[in-house]
C-alpha cells in the first residue's frame, strides 16, 4: 500500500453552513422564478453556486468541484446518482479537474447539492468571479519525479479561499495550480498563480509564477519568486487575491484578469503593491494555519521510456501506466473519449477503485482523463481486462489520439461551433488506422468551440478554435488552426494561429501536418520542435489548399456543423452576458462610493478634515460614474461627469437639482485643514447623493433605465434620456445607420448599441462595427436576447473587426 498519499477528503464546509447555503439558494431561485430578482442580478449569485446557464434552454449546467481532482468510490457513486436522477447525458471531466452535468433543472439544484454534500462534495465557487477549483498534478503524492507531495498545500489553499469574503465578487475568476516537478502536469504557466516545488539552502518551498491565462488573449505566467518557503504560501496567495480584487479591471471584462493587471502596472509597481498587501495583512493581524512540513521524495527518478508492444494490452500499458515512487505500485490513467463517462461507467469505476486502488482513490486530470492511484503491479493486467469490458481501455492517454475538446455548441452559450463534433471526427478518423498515428512526435490535439480556449487549443501542438465564415449568403463552420503550443517540461509556449479551414477539413489538416513532419524532421526531432523551426508562412503554404470552401450549391454539407443535419447558423447561441457586465460596473461603482463614504466618516473621527472632504468627493464621483453607465457614458474627469450627470439626470427632472451642486460644495477646492462643521455638512450631502444614486439603481427595471423621479426629482413623465453620443460613424448606405464601436470594450459597446436602437423606429436596420474577441462574441447574443434580429455578421478585412447588421424589433 502507498505510504505517501494523504488519503482524506478536502473540507468543503461545516454541514450546518452548507445546509443554510442550500436553503438560501432555494429561496433565491424562488424569488427569481417569481420575478423578484432580474436575471442579470441572479446570474452572479447562481454562478457562485456552480450553476451555469447553457445553450438551448431546458436546464442548467452544473459544475461539481473536486479539489486537486481527488475522488473516492463513494463519491463516484453519489455523482453517478446525481446524473441518473437530475441530469441528461454523460458526466464530463473538465480541464479544471471538475465534473460537469448538463440539463439539470434549476428548481432541483438544491436537492442535487444536498445529495453531493452527503459525500463531502460541493459546487460552491466552481463558477463565477471567484477562486475556482484549485488544481494539482494528478500523480501528486505518488509520482517518482516529484520533489514532494503538493496535495496538502492544494488542500489548504482550497480550504482557505472557499467562502472567503474577499473572493465572492472579484473582477473575474482566479485560478491556482500546483505541480510536483518541472514536467508540470498541472500547467502552472497558464494560471493566475502557479506553484512548483523548489529547494533552497536545505529548505523546501515553492517557485511562484503569476499572470498566466488563456482566453482570447493568452499570456504565459512570469516568475515572481524563485523561492517561497512553505509557511508563506498561504499569505502569498492571499496577497495576490487581495491585490487582484482591489486593482483588477472591473470596467472592462475582457481586461479583467490578473495577467492584464501585471502588464498595466509593470513588474516593479505590481511587486510594490503585493508587498503592501502582505504588510497590510500583518497590520490587520490576519492569521494562517500552520502548514505541514514537506516530506521529500528521497529518490527522484524519471519515468522510464516504454516502447509500445503489439498486443492491445502492451500498447495500453506503454501509454497509460506509470510506475509510482513506492515500489510495486503504478498509476493507471484512463483515456476518456472527449472526457465523457456514463453513470454506469462511474459506478463501475467506484467498484474498481475499491478493488484495485490500494488507497481507494482516483484523480481527475486537467487532460480530461481519470487515474487510478496506487494499483499493485501484479494486478494491473486484471484491471485492464475489467476496463475492456466497460469500454474504458483505450490506449494513448495524453498522446495524439487522446483528443481534448470543450463542450462547444452542444451546450455552451459562448461557442460558435460544435467542437465535440470536431473531436469525434478526428478521433474516429485516427481510430480507423491506429498504426499511422503512433509516430506522432509527441503531438497533442486540443479543440475549443470559440476563441476562449476552454479546450486549451492555445497549448496544443495542433489546436483548433471554432469560428464561422459567410459565403454567398450561407454561413459555414470554420476552425482557426493553431500550431506549436505546449505546456510542460519547464516551459509554456502559446500556439501560433496559422489559417482558417472548413470544419470538414480537420482530418486532412492533421494528416498533412504529420506527413510533412515525418518527411522533413531532423533526427529525433519532436513535432513541436519541428514546428518551432519553421515560420508561420511555411505552414500556410502547406495547408493553403485546405482553406477552400465549395459553394453551397456544389456541396451543402460544408454549411452544416459537424454532427448536425441542418444548416449552420449562429442564431441559437445563448444570451450574452453584457447586461450582467453592465450591472457589475454599476454595482462596483456604488460599492466604491459607499466605501469612500465610510472612509470619510473615519477621517472625520480622526480629525483629518481634508482627507474626509477628498473621500466624500470621491464617493460622489464614483456614484455618478456608476449611474452614467446606464446612459452609455464613460467619463473619467470630474467636469465631464458633472456635465453628463446634470444633462442626463438633473436637467430631465429625474434627480433633484441639489445633485448638480454637491460636486462643488467643498471637495478638492479645500485647502489646509477645512472647518470640521463645513466638512461634516459636505459629507452629509455626499452621503445623500450616494443614497439617491443607490435608490435610482434599485428602481430601474431590467432595461436598466431610470424612468421615474427620485426623491425630489420633478419629472412628471418618464423622459427618454438622449442616447449617448456614439463614436464617429463610418460611411453607411442610405438605408442602414452605422455605429462604429471599434475600440469600445464590453459592456459599454452593448450599452451604446442598445441606446442607439432605442432612438430608432421598429424595423430599422443598424450596422455596428465591433472588435474581434469578446465584443463579437457577446454583443450579438445580448442584442438578440433583447428581441432584435441579427441579419448578418461579417468579418472585415484584416480579421480584427466585424460588421453586424441588426434589425430593430
Amino acid at each position: 500500500m502507498s505510504d505517501t498519499v494523504e488519503n482524506s477528503r478536502p473540507n468543503v464546509g461545516d454541514a450546518n453552513v452548507v445546509e443554510e447555503e442550500i436553503v438560501h439558494f432555494e429561496g433565491e431561485v424562488a424569488r427569481f422564478n417569481s420575478g423578484d430578482i432580474p436575471a442579470e442580478k441572479f446570474q452572479g449569485f447562481r454562478l457562485r453556486q456552480g450553476v451555469y446557464g447553457q445553450r438551448g434552454g431546458g436546464g442548467q449546467m452544473l459544475r461539481i468541484k473536486l479539489p486537486y481532482g481527488r475522488i473516492d468510490a463513494e463519491q463516484l457513486e453519489v455523482i453517478a446518482g446525481v446524473g441518473d436522477d437530475y441530469a441528461q447525458g454523460p458526466a464530463h471531466v473538465t480541464t479544471r479537474q471538475d465534473f460537469q452535468y448538463h440539463f439539470v433543472q434549476l428548481e432541483q439544484m438544491g436537492d442535487v447539492m444536498r445529495d453531493l454534500a452527503k459525500a463531502d462534495i460541493t459546487t460552491r465557487e466552481a463558477c463565477g468571479n471567484t477562486v475556482r477549483n484549485v488544481t494539482a498534478c494528478h500523480y501528486a503524492g505518488v509520482c517518482s519525479q516529484e520533489l514532494f507531495d503538493v496535495t496538502p498545500y492544494a488542500r489548504m489553499i482550497h480550504e482557505r479561499f472557499l467562502r472567503h469574503q474577499v473572493t465572492q465578487n472579484m473582477p473575474r475568476k482566479f485560478k491556482i495550480a500546483l505541480s510536483g516537478c518541472d514536467t508540470d502536469c498541472a500547467h502552472t504557466g497558464i494560471h493566475d498563480v502557479g506553484l512548483i516545488p523548489a529547494q533552497k539552502d536545505g529548505q523546501y518551498g515553492f517557485r511562484l509564477v503569476v499572470g498566466g491565462g488563456l482566453g482570447s488573449s493568452p499570456r504565459v505566467a512570469h516568475l515572481f519568486e524563485e523561492f517561497v518557503p512553505v509557511d508563506e504560501i498561504l499569505p502569498a496567495c492571499e496577497a495576490m487575491v487581495r491585490l487582484f480584487d482591489l486593482y483588477g479591471n472591473r470596467k472592462q471584462r475582457s481586461r479583467a484578469r490578473i495577467k492584464f493587471l501585471v502588464e498595466r502596472l509593470g513588474e516593479d509597481e505590481f511587486r510594490r503593491r503585493y508587498d503592501e498587501q502582505r504588510a497590510k495583512m500583518v497590520e490587520e493581524g490576519v492569521t494562517f494555519p500552520t502548514m505541514p512540513a514537506p516530506v521529500p521524495n528521497t529518490n527522484v527518478t524519471p519515468w522510464p521510456l516504454v516502447m509500445p508492444g503489439t498486443s492491445g494490452y502492451d500498447r495500453w500499458a506503454a501509454t497509460n501506466v506509470k510506475p509510482e515512487r513506492n515500489e510495486g505500485l503504478s498509476s493507471v490513467q484512463l483515456a476518456l473519449t472527449l472526457g465523457d463517462l456514463t453513470t454506469n461507467q462511474l459506478r463501475d469505476l467506484a467498484r474498481l477503485t475499491r478493488s484495485y486502488s490500494s488507497v481507494g482513490e482516483m484523480r481527475l486530470t486537467v487532460q480530461q482523463n481519470m487515474v487510478f492511484i496506487s494499483v499493485p503491479n501484479d494486478r494491473v493486467r486484471a484491471l485492464y481486462d475489467e476496463l475492456v469490458i466497460i469500454n474504458l481501455a483505450e490506449s494513448g492517454a495524453q498522446h495524439l489520439t487522446d483528443v481534448m475538446s470543450c463542450p462547444g455548441a452542444e451546450s455552451c452559450n459562448l461557442a460558435l461551433t460544435a467542437s465535440r463534433g470536431m473531436g469525434t471526427l478526428l478521433s474516429t478518423h485516427m481510430a480507423a488506422n491506429p498504426d499511422r498515428y503512433q509516430d506522432d512526435g509527441g503531438a497533442r490535439i486540443k479543440i475549443s468551440g470559440c476563441p476562449n480556449s476552454c479546450g486549451h487549443h492555445h497549448i496544443a501542438s495542433m489546436g483548433f478554435h471554432g469560428t464561422a465564415k459567410k459565403n454567398d449568403g450561407h454561413m459555414a463552420p470554420f476552425y482557426e488552426v493553431h500550431l506549436g503550443g505546449r505546456s510542460g517540461d519547464g516551459e509554456t509556449i502559446v500556439a501560433s494561429p496559422t489559417l482558417r479551414i472548413p470544419a470538414q477539413h480537420g482530418p486532412k489538416v492533421v494528416d498533412a501536418l504529420l506527413d510533412h513532419y515525418r518527411e522533413q524532421r531532423q533526427g529525433g526531432e519532436s513535432f513541436d520542435a519541428f514546428v518551432a523551426r519553421h515560420d508561420k508562412d511555411h505552414f500556410k503554404v502547406l495547408l493553403e489548399s485546405l482553406t477552400e470552401l465549395p459553394s453551397y450549391e456544389v456541396d451543402p454539407s460544408y454549411y452544416q456543423d459537424l454532427g448536425a443535419d441542418e444548416d449552420f447558423a449562429l442564431e441559437d447561441m445563448g444570451p450574452g452576458e453584457c447586461a450582467g457586465g453592465v450591472l457589475d460596473l454599476i454595482e462596483v461603482g456604488l460599492k466604491e462610493a459607499r466605501q469612500q463614504i465610510a472612509k470619510s466618516a473615519t477621517n472625520m473621527e480622526g480629525g483629518q478634515t481634508a482627507d474626509a472632504a477628498a473621500n466624500a468627493d470621491d464617493a460622489v464621483f464614483s456614484a455618478a460614474q456608476a449611474l452614467l453607465v446606464t446612459e452609455g457614458v464613460e467619463a473619467e474627469l470630474v467636469p465631464e461627469v458633472v456635465a453628463e450627470f446634470t444633462a442626463k439626470f438633473v436637467a430631465t427632472g429625474l434627480m433633484p437639482a441639489t445633485c448638480a451642486t454637491v460636486f462643488f460644495a467643498l471637495g478638492r477646492h479645500a485647502s489646509g485643514s477645512p472647518d470640521a462643521a463645513v466638512v461634516t455638512a459636505h459629507l452629509k450631502a455626499a452621503d445623500d447623493f450616494v443614497r439617491l444614486c443607490e435608490t435610482a439603481y434599485e428602481g430601474m427595471g431590467n432595461d436598466l433605465r431610470l424612468t421615474s423621479p427620485v426623491d425630489g426629482g420633478t419629472a412628471t413623465a418618464a423622459p427618454d434620456a438622449p442616447a449617448a453620443e456614439a463614436p464617429a460613424a463610418v460611411a453607411a448606405t442610405p438605408d442602414v445607420a452605422t455605429l462604429d464601436l471599434k475600440g469600445v470594450a464590453c459592456p459599454m459597446n452593448y450599452v451604446k448599441t442598445k441606446l442607439k436602437l432605442e432612438m430608432m423606429p421598429a424595423g430599422a436596420e443598424l450596422a455596428v462595427l465591433l472588435d474581434d474577441g469578446e465584443p463579437i462574441e457577446n454583443v450579438p447574443r445580448s442584442v438578440r436576447n433583447d428581441g432584435h434580429e441579427i441579419l448578418s455578421m461579417d468579418l472585415l478585412e484584416g480579421g480584427q473587426h466585424h460588421r453586424i447588421v441588426i434589425k430593430k424589433s
